[in-house]
């Protein structure tokens, strides 16, 4: 099957007209307020979980939003004991959402426990892989779903302690945010810090919102995910903030994507990866990074607005990827095996710091044009990259300089079939070399067309 094709002029003229709009970012209509401190009973003790869940299930059930009177108070939420296998009943996890609402938490701070204050939170039960966690929130979207869900002001430390660098110690059960259901059509997060989870510290799963929109959000410390909001809908982030874990993010960019700011650092070994597209959903029997978007409505970009990478990334692009980045000893590296790579236009600022300067973009054709990908569909091809457009900028740090440290090259081309005529890159600044032809799978094809805006090497 032929792939829509975007050049870069139509993607200037269409460009993300269809993402949210950034003002009026948690701005809703006017509804009732109730607060939290009647639902407290003598007999929950310093557990302020049964309060919590008692004022989210009032409210929702009498279309009223939730602000708490406990004040900043630093307090612990115990997890339920979890009976039998957990469903859109939440069985198990601290607090469930099941109607749309606003929860302002007021600046609270929270340690998660396990049953009965329990320092060790791990619940065992029959059948499990792992041990129940049980994470954070659940939302759930009962009857005919959430329009409109949104929590802001509020830190949670769920208490995982372990090693981030790897995945060995991952808990899938324990998810900071997690939704599943489609039906929850927006979520809006303002001012929320979650930190120390087993599993996906954010997580969307599935079709997920049509919305997600964030401001001053700071996930962190996961041996599996800091940010995976999942879904093909449509999402902002502004000053999102993303790291000490496995992977600080593993993105597919649904209908489009803009990160204003926000900083993305401490990786482990998985690094970060954001995919544009699928749009307007999956595909089903394709894989979910599979480049995909029929060709309707505006093209399904990954926007970066002045977003920094730090920390020894690897940073791994796909499709539709735009705007400006800022890397700190940080690399990236375009994925072919997306299907069709295409329709990239990207600004990177490349420092180096205290890492050993390697390459700051590697890139690859595919082996065989037109071959089919494995474990897809007939028509889910490996095509050859093309439209893709990027301007370099290498610099380094006064440490980097007194330790003889440098980018070795701007663009390296590890080999394979692409679109020469459609790949344009500009290399300048503090860097060893514009493009590097890289070991024996480069031979036999053609040098990429990159340009030398005046280096400077070591």
């Amino acid at each position: 099957m032929t792939m829509p094709r975007l050049t870069r002029r139509a993607a200037i003229a269409g460009g993300l007209a269809a993402v949210p709009a950034l003002t009026g970012l948690g701005a809703t209509a006017a509804r009732p307020r109730s607060t939290v401190k009647r639902f407290y009973r003598a007999d929950d003790g310093a557990n302020l979980q049964p309060a919590f869940q008692r004022a989210i299930d009032w409210a929702g059930q009498n279309d009223s939003d939730l602000v708490s009177d406990f004040g900043r108070i630093a307090g612990e939420l115990w997890c339920p004991e979890r009976i039998g296998p957990t469903g859109p009943d939440g069985n198990g996890i601290p607090l469930v959402v099941r109607h749309g609402t606003s929860i302002d938490f007021g600046g609270a701070t929270f340690r998660l426990r396990g049953p009965g204050g329990n320092r060790v939170r791990a619940q065992r039960g029959s059948g499990d892989a792992q041990p129940w966690l049980g994470g954070w929130l659940y939302a759930s979207a009962a009857g005919g779903g959430i329009d409109r869900l949104e929590i802001a002001n509020v830190a949670v430390d769920g208490m995982f302690v372990g090693d981030f660098v790897t995945n060995r110690e991952s808990n899938l059960t324990d998810k900071g945010f997690m939704l599943f259901d489609e039906r929850v059509r927006e979520v809006v997060m303002r001012n929320v810090e979650l930190r120390n989870f087993g599993g996906e510290i954010y997580y969307v799963g599935g079709p997920g919102p049509v919305r997600q929109l964030l401001e001053n959000c700071h996930f962190h410390g996961s041996p599996q995910c800091a940010w995976n909001p999942g879904g093909t809908g449509k999402l902002v982030a502004i000053n999102l903030r993303a790291g000490r874990a496995y992977q600080c993010a593993e993105v597919i960019g649904g209908k489009g994507h803009v990160y204003r700011g926000g900083h993305f650092y401490a990786p482990g070994n998985g690094g970060s990866s954001f995919f544009g597209g699928p749009s307007p959903g999956f595909r089903s029997g394709y894989p979910y990074s599979y480049a995909w978007w029929d060709g309707q409505g505006a093209p399904p970009y990954i926007r970066f607005e002045g977003t920094e990478f730090s920390g020894g990334h690897a940073l791994w692009l796909g499709s539709w990827i735009e705007g400006r980045v800022r890397l700190v000893d940080t690399s990236i590296y375009f994925n072919p095996g997306v299907g069709h790579l295409r329709d990239i236009d990207l600004d990177i600022d490349a420092v180096c710091d205290a890492g050993s300067g390697n390459a700051v973009v590697t890139f690859g054709g595919v082996p065989q044009p037109g071959a089919r990908m494995a474990k897809a569909p007939a028509d889910a091809l490996l095509l050859p990259p093309s439209d893709i457009h990027l301007r370099i900028a290498c610099s380094r740090t006064a440490r980097a300089r007194a330790a003889a440290r440098t980018w070795a090259t701007g663009f390296r081309f590890n080999g394979g079939h692409y679109d020469r005529d459609s790949l344009d890159v500009l290399v300048k600044g503090e860097v060893n070399s514009a493009v590097q032809m890289f070991g024996d799978g480069a031979r036999g094809f053609p040098q990429p067309r990159v340009r030398d805006g005046g280096i400077v090497p070591r």
